[in-house]
């Protein structure tokens, strides 16, 4: 809709805690899409095909939520890009939180801002059929399977949440795609006469999502008496590896940082009959949990990470499709650490801008009544962190928005003793979890 001059300068906030990247490159065409790219930019793997231990989503999973597996590889690699800039030390990140707590943003927003955020989340179909196809895809996501007899369970929670004004008029269609397709029931607060009660209430909900790992998501001055609405997304997962490694083996080991530096860190050491493959200026090994899930740990040559990072999209594309069925001797550095980011930004340079506007956000669609032009998002923040050892990984995020085993196989061996790049997938979809990199494991 065309949208008027304002006679009031009041704006009403909508809180989005954590967001994701708006890419102004062209979306991913699907889940393969990046291997495609890679195959023909000359990374070659090494090894035999290794049987399908890890399916590509062509195998299970449906077109239309391969197009969304796609969008959202392709989203967190811009993303990651944006984050990466500029900074120097380690990086974590879940895409796939941001990335739901703008989807929920996106039916109640129209004209120019829904352009935008349609751009950003590669929506190429109608948005119900989109946002009913992102529900299914997100249901299988939460769902980990069955692990080996003997193994803890892979532990994974993914949760929405809505916080609004009480009393503030939303829009019924708006809360029942919240319902329908996130499982996010709004719950009413008063930010108008307690907003600092509001930021708690809301913190508290990550904060029991994530098992107390994040605790503040929203800081200090986020949530005013004119945030309207808060939409979270929070994410918990802890996995055992399906090959633990011996902890008497782990001992401190020199690791060279990016910047050249040496640090000892200690580091885990193990022989894993896995996937591994190596690229141009790469060699990268898939580390599976009991669950369905793996990290990936991909590590460039000495002196080609900037080149490795700049194509991080490829390589992870390169990672997933092309197997290499290998006896892997590994050294792995343990590490433990949180990030957090302010998002706007890094959105705004990718595209995602009316929205953050004042005078050019149209959410119309979440408020009856024109209390809609009101509307604009005053806020995206993004936490993450994650532990790994020698029995695996806990890895969380919160994202949110302020509207206010046969034949032996060949041998490999892979030590990780300088900076790498990491991201934690579903093997039958190819959603990627989270991504990161390391540059120095005791920071």
């Amino acid at each position: 809709m065309a949208r008027t001059a304002r006679s009031r300068r009041r704006t009403l906030p909508v809180a989005l805690l954590g967001a994701v990247g708006l890419a102004a490159a062209a979306c991913g065409g699907g889940a393969g899409a990046s291997a495609a790219s890679s195959t023909s930019g000359g990374d070659e793997t090494t090894g035999p095909p290794v049987p399908a231990q890890a399916p590509g989503p062509t195998e299970s999973t449906p077109p239309a939520q391969q197009a969304v597996v796609g969008a959202d590889r392709h989203l967190a690699t811009e993303l990651y890009r944006e984050l990466a800039a500029g900074e120097d030390g380690n990086l974590f990140f879940s895409p796939h939180s941001i990335a739901l707590a703008l989807s929920m943003v996106e039916p109640g927003a129209a004209g120019a801002t829904a352009d935008q955020l349609r751009a950003l989340l590669c929506i190429t179909t109608d948005s119900s059929s989109w946002h009913d196809t992102r529900h299914h895809l997100d249901q299988q996501v939460n769902n980990p399977e069955a692990g080996p007899a003997g193994f803890e369970a892979l532990r994974l929670g993914i949760a929405n949440g809505a916080f609004g004004q009480a009393g503030f008029p939303i829009e019924a269609a708006y809360l029942d795609r919240l319902a329908q397709s996130y499982g996010a029931a709004l719950e009413p607060l008063d930010f108008v006469a307690d907003p600092e009660a509001g930021r708690a209430a809301v913190n508290a909900w990550v904060a029991e999502r994530t098992e107390d790992h994040i605790t503040d998501l929203l800081p200090e001055g986020s949530v005013t008496d004119l945030t309207r609405l808060v939409l979270a997304n929070a994410v918990f997962f802890s996995g055992n590896w399906l090959t633990s490694f011996d902890e008497a083996r782990t001992a401190p080991a020199a690791f060279t940082a990016r910047d050249g530096s040496t640090v000892q860190a200690d580091t885990m050491h193990g022989s894993v009959r896995t996937d591994y493959v190596a690229g141009e200026g790469w060699a990268a090994v898939r580390l599976p949990y009991a669950g369905g899930y793996s990290m990936r740990v991909v590590v460039p040559d000495e002196g080609r990470f900037a080149d490795v990072e700049a194509r991080i999209g490829d390589v992870l594309g390169t990672v997933r499709h092309q197997r290499g069925d290998h006896q892997v001797e590994l050294s792995l550095p343990k590490f433990a650490f949180a990030a957090e980011a302010d998002l706007v930004p890094a959105l705004q340079r990718l595209g995602l801008v009316d929205v953050f506007d004042p005078e050019l956000a149209d959410l119309s669609g979440i408020v009856v009544g024109p209390a809609g032009e009101d509307l604009h998002v005053s806020g995206a923040f993004h936490q993450a962190t994650v532990a790994v050892d020698e029995e695996g990984t806990v890895a969380t995020a919160a994202t949110g928005l302020v509207v206010g085993a046969t034949s032996m196989p060949p041998p490999a061996t892979l030590d990780v003793d300088r900076a790498f790049l990491v991201a934690i997938e579903q093997d039958s979809t190819g959603e990627l979890l989270f991504l990161g990199r390391v540059l120095d494991p005791t920071a």
